[in-house]
């Protein structure tokens, strides 16, 4: 439990305010201390072993504001917690932890220190993830690019081609863990392995996956299942994560952005690295 402790990180904003109380209070954990909103967004987007944000703030200027909102909702289930007198806007403060900033120093400490225990067992992401609407086809078994293996305790569940239109699907909400499949006629069983190719621009990657159960229409996704790869090579998830939080920047600063459908193009030399990506 320690050895996870020293790993976890808490991430401490303030522009103005001094930290030194909010510092001390996240023993045993590391405390990474910001004080723009674009450091901030750094380390939500870089960081793997975030157990909580602390934002200390006198007010809420516009730009932090517009930081807090993307980050609700492209990091929804990271705990923020808020040190400020200020009254908040609804749809923040109803989200997101609430503390006085009036509280004397030991008394704030001992809250912050509570907070971040209670949270020290919660589910955590290890990929982030983005939702680009992506286009994606089960292959068959043999298919160019593909394997015949089967996942541990999988069987294998039955695909037409590339160009089958029996086969196409849309693919939410990329990782380099895995994706989302937007939900259609012929969705794949639940506990079976397909072989899964996801289109970028001008290239796509193939994967082995493993299929999860089937899930209702949430806030951010529509009905269906999700598939973890499980046949990425280290190099090909490095490149997957890489796209995934090159476009999470863009769209926290941004919010009416909408990132492109990523591009590697031919000078990519990574690519050469990574055998399940191909040039279309």
């Amino acid at each position: 439990m320690r050895s996870q402790m020293d790993n976890d990180a808490v991430l401490i904003y303030s522009r103005v305010m001094r930290t030194e109380t909010a510092e001390s209070a996240t023993d045993p954990y590391r405390a990474i201390v910001v004080s723009t909103p674009g450091e901030l967004a750094t380390e939500i987007v870089a960081g793997r072993n975030l157990l909580a944000a602390v934002i200390q703030t006198e007010d809420l200027p516009a730009d932090l504001e517009q930081l807090l909102r993307s980050i609700r909702r492209h990091f929804p289930i990271l705990p923020v917690l808020f040190v400020t007198d200020s009254d908040l806007p609804a749809e923040i403060d109803g989200q997101y932890s609430h503390i006085s900033g009036s509280l004397g120093s030991e008394e704030l400490s001992e809250t912050l220190r509570s907070r971040l225990s209670e949270l020290a067992t919660r589910d955590r992401r290890r990929y982030n993830r983005y939702d680009w609407p992506l286009k994606g086809s089960i292959l068959a078994s043999g298919s160019p690019g593909t394997g015949d293996s089967v996942g541990s305790g999988g069987t294998r569940a039955p695909a037409g081609t590339a160009d089958d239109d029996a086969s196409q699907f849309r693919i939410r909400s990329l990782s380099a863990g895995g994706a989302f499949l937007e939900q259609r006629d012929g969705m794949p069983t639940p506990g079976t392995d397909i072989t899964l190719r996801v289109c970028f621009q001008d290239s796509s990657f193939t994967s082995e996956c493993h299929v999860l159960e089937r899930r209702m229409a949430s806030s951010n996704l529509p009905p269906g299942q999700g598939v973890q790869f499980t046949s990425l090579s280290d190099r090909g998830r490095e490149i997957i994560d890489r796209i995934v939080s090159d476009a999470l920047m863009t769209i926290l600063f941004d919010p009416n952005a909408e990132p492109d459908v990523p591009s590697l193009g031919d000078d990519d030399l990574e690519m050469s690295l990574t055998p399940e990506f191909t040039l279309d």
